[in-house]
């Protein structure tokens, strides 16, 4: 990149000028505002801050600065509020990627100074960091590694895909009482990837990604070994709240699944061809981002499952399209062939809803506060054009974020005060719509399915009540151990090999898949 940095500019077309070449999609990290003097050093040291919300503790830090023109000499400080926790001086560095092993609990905020630059006249550039080091487990230290993926094609249930392993804790890392182990620096949703490696005839291994999860237990076992449990994305989700939905009219559903999981933070989606044009109506009352994704999938008769990159992909099952055949090579014993439970008939509610004219009270509330204090407001329902007044002692600071849900307020008391909210409400109109399969056979019971409640199934009760019903009577589901196929995802349709010399096509809805210390699977598929 042109830079005017002396000697750095190549004349053979691989650097590119700035910024008139350079697009959206180029990573250019953090640099410098300006260059290193002769002797290397700065006249005004550049300094990097990183703020954080909550307290964080780790092992270190990890810096990537991606180029050969590294910063090298650079002190890093850790902070809780103004205090300093930790410092720690490096010189003569002579890497792009530096580890610094430095344990330091509960702080909020690092500085980066960067004293010296590896040559004179550069500007400090600095690609990514990790706040943390990066701990590596392989054959030598796993006992044990499994991964649980699940698919529910009726869109019931947004399943969680699971992560556990058990790692070998000789030199007791992972001991508590241990003050020179990490795992006072475990963390709930640290980042985990799982990748599993088929031995090559020439000695080398293709690895294939398993996936990312998120630390969600941990213990020390025995003293010997310690077990780590972690979920996908869909786990993260399941524990923060939705409470920020609009009532929407007709919005692609793209555009519904994008505020979710922006709401939540930043996560990769796919929406497939097959569901692109489905519309959305109605509202997500206050419930978890779980949940709030559920909803949707639910009205717009869809699937989710998370790929192994990280992506939800969002589509519909085509039974028709197998991705994989499962031959009796593969399998480990006969499988296990049984009928799921015969459902019958699905109620759904069906939703309409009306605006009212004049605005109207919806919650009042009375509460003592001394100092400020975020509140949420559950509306209940659904309202549109709404005002929040705190009377008695306390003032609302800024401006409260308002959904079609909930308001979220905050407010800054010296005692009692009351909170009252009003707008105009809407008003739910529920219709109850039962579909049935048909003339039973002899000897079956009747079993209803009974949905709940759904306030996006605006005029679509039938059309969700007859999918479901459809999938209910797919009801064949074999089960059985097999040499593990690492293409193979939940959520896709393969072909199994019958003793009838045929073969079944079905939905993979839960894979249960030992990486260590051997690549096994266990799979069940319905169809």
């Amino acid at each position: 990149m042109g830079t005017l940095e002396p000697d750095l500019f190549r004349l053979d077309g691989s650097f590119y000028l700035t910024p008139d070449d350079v697009n959206s999609t180029d990573n250019l990290g953090w640099w410098s505002q300006t260059m290193s003097a002769s002797d290397r050093s700065f006249v005004t040291e550049p300094t990097l801050t990183v703020l954080f919300d909550d307290m964080h503790s780790s092992l270190g830090i990890s810096l990537f600065f991606g180029t050969e023109e590294y910063s090298s000499d650079f002190e890093v400080t850790w902070y809780r509020s103004s205090a300093v926790m930790s410092q720690i001086l490096v010189v003569a560095n002579n890497s792009q990627e530096v580890s610094i092993n430095k344990p330091v609990e509960n702080y909020n905020k690092i500085t980066i100074r960067f004293l010296k630059t590896k040559r004179p006249y550069r500007y400090v550039r600095l690609m990514s960091m990790v706040f943390g080091l990066e701990e590596i487990f392989d054959n030598d230290s796993i006992i044990s590694a499994r991964v649980v993926e699940e698919v529910d094609p009726s869109a019931s249930v947004l399943s969680i895909n699971t992560l556990s392993f058990t790692v070998l804790n000789q030199n007791q890392r992972f001991n508590m009482l241990n003050p020179g182990g990490i795992y006072a620096y475990l963390q709930k949703r640290q980042k985990i990837k799982a990748r599993s490696g088929l031995l090559l005839e020439d000695g080398s291994y293709e690895f294939v990604s398993m996936g990312a999860y998120y630390l969600s237990d941990w213990k020390n076992s025995t003293g010997l070994t310690a077990s780590l449990e972690a979920t996908d994305v869909i786990g993260l989700l399941d524990k923060t709240t939705y409470s920020a939905s609009p009532f929407w009219v007709n919005e692609p559903i793209i555009n519904v699944l994008k505020h979710i999981l922006t709401d939540a933070g930043k996560f990769k989606l796919s929406i497939l061809p097959s569901v692109a044009s489905e519309v959305v109506n109605g509202y997500i009352p206050v419930k978890s981002h779980r949940e709030a994704l559920m909803d949707v999938l639910m009205s717009a008769r869809c699937v989710s499952k998370m790929d192994r990159n990280e992506t939800i992909v969002v589509g519909r099952i085509d039974y028709s399209q197998g991705v994989e055949e499962i031959s009796f090579d593969t399998m480990l014993g006969n499988p296990t062939i049984e009928q799921k439970t015969l459902i019958t008939a699905v109620q759904a509610n069906d939703y309409t809803y009306a605006l009212g004219a004049t605005a109207t009270e919806i919650n009042k509330s009375t509460m003592v506060l001394v100092g400020t204090q975020e509140t949420v407001i559950d509306f209940g329902g659904a309202a549109k054009n709404v005002s929040v007044v705190v009377t008695g002692a306390g003032v609302i600071v800024g401006s409260p974020k308002i959904s079609a849900v909930s308001a979220k307020v905050v407010i800054t008391g010296s005692g009692s005060l009351t909170i009252t909210v009003t707008g105009n409400v809407y008003t739910e109109f529920t219709r109850s719509v039962t579909l049935s399969a048909g003339v039973l056979s002899a000897g079956e019971i009747p079993q209803v399915a009974t949905l709940g409640d759904n306030k996006l199934m605006v005029g679509k009760a039938e059309l969700v009540a007859q999918n479901l019903l459809d999938y209910y009577q797919k009801r064949i589901k074999q089960s059985f151990d097999y040499w593990d196929n690492p293409s193979i995802q939940a959520g896709d349709v393969v072909d199994v090999e019958t003793i009838f010399s045929k073969f079944s096509s079905g939905v993979v809805e839960r894979q249960e898949i030992t990486f260590a210390p051997n690549l096994q699977g266990r799979i069940e598929v319905t169809g």
